[in-house]
């Protein structure tokens, strides 16, 4: 999702999975000490001490009054799990900014979209004076659905630039779809999409997910995702996520791939029960 820049001070990167849990707003944990987080490791290397980060999206299909149920269950699931090292950043639709009854202050909220702009004459949208009336600074920039919607390479630098301005922590999505994937184009495609975006800034997440994957069941292979992350960390120290029909029968192994820092999950996490068996396989 907190997504807290995105090294310590140590510079060791941390794990994090992406998720949607059905009922919760998009939602993002990250252990804060990892001496104190053991039952949230999913796996380490020689280099880097991985910890479990998630988030939920909710997309636009929960009203406010699901939100306030929601945050109960956040609260619930987060005793169940003993996380209390960890902090979470929600990412619910804008009318449910004010129905999270979080009881932890570790536990804050974050955009799914956003103007770049203070404010002005920009009917229906959300600029950056309403979300700091919330306290919003953590934001998504470049989900596929937003990228589907219109908003090409040139706008989502915009809004990258808009955000880095303001410290925010920013998680980029990126991904190709079937037709680029088949053609083997797909490096040339996502190195297009990082055009003129600060690889080196501190508090950037970047989130590979292949559109030929998401909601198909089928996963990329392991292999594959290697091969992209491996060239993403060829020109980023950011943390690396995959996201593309992750699951708890598949999650451990795929954050087990070099240069993995945690995974995008979606319809697998859509129920709180099914969040829990995530976290538990990711440990496995």
């Amino acid at each position: 999702m907190i997504i807290i820049p995105a090294r310590l001070a140590s510079t060791r990167f941390k794990n994090k999975i992406l998720c949607d849990i059905d009922g919760l707003p998009m939602f993002l944990l990250t252990a804060k000490n990892a001496s104190k987080a053991d039952n949230v490791v999913v796996a380490c290397d020689d280099e880097n001490v991985m910890q479990i980060a998630l988030i939920h999206g909710i997309k636009a299909v929960m009203t406010n009054i699901n939100h306030q149920s929601g945050s109960d269950r956040i609260n619930e699931a987060c005793e169940i799990l003993g996380l209390k090292d960890d902090e979470i950043i929600i990412f619910p639709p804008f009318s449910a900014f004010c129905s999270c009854a979080l009881k932890d202050k570790k536990i804050s909220l974050g955009a799914q979209n956003f103007y770049p702009a203070d404010n002005g004459a920009f009917t229906g949208e959300i600029c950056a004076d309403m979300l700091s009336e919330f306290g919003i600074n953590s934001v998504l920039v470049g989900h596929s659905e937003r990228r589907a919607l219109g908003e090409d390479d040139e706008f989502v630098r915009a809004k990258f630039e808009f955000a880095k301005a303001k410290l925010w922590r920013v998680v980029l999505c990126v991904g190709e779809d079937d037709i680029v994937h088949m053609n083997g184009n797909t490096c040339e495609f996502l190195e297009s999409q990082l055009e003129g975006i600060d690889l080196a800034y501190e508090k950037l997440i970047i989130a590979y997910e292949p559109i030929w994957a998401i909601g198909t069941g089928k996963s990329a292979k392991p292999e594959i995702i290697a091969e992209i992350l491996e060239f993403l960390s060829l020109k980023t120290k950011a943390p690396l996520l995959y996201g593309g029909s992750v699951n708890a029968s598949n999650i451990a192994k795929i954050t087990q791939i070099p240069h993995c820092a945690g995974v995008l999950v979606g319809s697998a996490s859509w129920q709180v029960q099914s969040f829990i068996e995530l976290i538990k396989a990711s440990k496995a």
